[in-house]
């Protein structure tokens, strides 16, 4: 089975790379979702059994000023990958909901997007269900790793040299280890159904807040370091952020028995 995997020098990428370092892994130089050109050249030359897509426009606030960009790779483009014999395993994300339901979400609930990447997201996920002859979209929350900038890595830092750290303690969701991620990844490539049609959530075990997250966060970095809970209407933003990020993951949750506490102290172990 031939493999491309998309967007080579993101954290998930890299985590999928070192899992499994024999797949062909494009980075945006090689592969622009931005260039119908582009893509539709790298898939002729390379002819793959399957993509896993992890390239995305990912710069929330930016994505309100650059809404034509955010879509064109997210969204539109996307048509160029999914209309070819390969099956796609693309990465979307909770941003498709609004945040205003009290519990989590499942996977056939009607998404409703508050931001212009969050509306990105979600026009991608249509279009590969409207192209792809076989698909399986993974949504997933709150993603950090070793590698890359994510929040793990911010907080981690900040802690090291200053005394106290304000983090939001009213958005709820679920923290998600690359890692773990590129694992069930893996897992699903790995099955040789051809003709799968699916939706899927995969988020690390067990609800929290941002300020949760820090919290355990900085007990690594430096504990001295004290950590506020704060409303998220203190931070001013362009894009409107989800209250509630929460995602149903059911039997995915059985593929990686982990909890977010273990996957964290994972993560500190391979970055320190």
């Amino acid at each position: 089975m031939k493999v491309i995997v998309t967007g080579a020098n993101g954290q998930l990428a890299k985590c999928i790379n070192d899992l499994e370092p024999n797949w062909i892994y494009l980075d945006r130089g090689q592969l622009n979702l931005e260039s119908r050109e582009s893509i539709e050249n790298k898939i002729s030359q390379n002819k793959p059994d399957l993509i896993i897509n992890c390239a995305a426009y990912t710069n929330v606030e930016l994505a309100q000023d650059e809404s034509e960009k955010a879509h064109k790779i997210n969204g539109f483009n996307l048509k160029f990958l999914a209309n070819t014999n390969a099956r796609i395993i693309h990465i979307s994300t909770d941003y498709v909901f609004d945040g205003l339901k009290s519990g989590p979400y499942f996977t056939d609930e009607v998404p409703n997007p508050i931001n212009e990447y969050g509306k990105s997201k979600l026009l991608g996920e249509r279009i590969i269900q409207e192209f792809s002859k076989s698909y399986t979209i993974i949504r997933t929350s709150w993603v950090y790793s070793e590698y890359g900038k994510n929040f793990f890595k911010t907080i981690f830092h900040a802690a090291l040299v200053r005394d106290e750290l304000k983090v939001v303690n009213d958005q709820w969701g679920s923290t998600t280890y690359a890692r773990d991620l590129a694992k069930y990844i893996i897992s699903i490539a790995k099955d040789n159904s051809s003709t799968k049609k699916e939706i899927l959530h995969f988020t690390g075990k067990l609800y929290c807040t941002w300020f949760d997250f820090a919290c355990e966060i900085v007990k690594y970095a430096n504990p001295k370091c004290k950590v506020t809970p704060v409303s998220s209407s203190e931070f001013r933003t362009k894009a409107k952020r989800p209250q509630n990020s929460m995602l149903y993951c059911g039997a995915s949750h059985d593929v990686l028995n982990i909890d977010w506490k273990e996957s964290l102290k994972e993560c500190v172990n391979r970055y320190k």
